[in-house]
């Protein structure tokens, strides 16, 4: 299976996502990928979603950054251009943040946003 790599710098991972992801990885053998992607949810109406990826989908974009393969629904992508994963310690919780140019109107506890129309 040939993977076809789309402009890199469309989504990108600081070194602490890229470290936190490739652990996650190693720990299921049969992922090939970590996926990004967007689900209807929240008060704000779109909610990120992730997934480690076990085979490509006809309509995913894939893209390369820190050696990782990150994998988007195309769909998605009109959401997701130009994110930043981040890898961080909100207290005692350690989450990805989703450092997302396009979003707009996130909720107040933070956990969904929507994109200007």
């Amino acid at each position: 299976m040939s993977v076809q790599t789309v402009k890199p710098q469309a989504i990108t991972l600081t070194p602490a996502a890229a470290e936190h992801i490739q652990s996650y990885l190693t720990k299921n053998p049969e992922a090939i990928g970590f996926r990004l992607g967007i689900k209807d949810a929240g008060c704000s109406n779109k909610k990120y979603a992730s997934s480690y990826v076990t085979s490509k989908e006809d309509d995913d974009a894939v893209y390369q950054d820190k050696d990782i393969n990150l994998y988007v629904a195309k769909p998605d992508l009109r959401y997701l251009a130009g994110t930043e994963i981040d890898f961080v310690q909100d207290g005692i919780n350690k989450v990805l943040r989703f450092n997302n140019p396009l979003a707009k109107n996130a909720c107040g506890c933070g956990e969904s946003f929507d994109v200007e129309k």
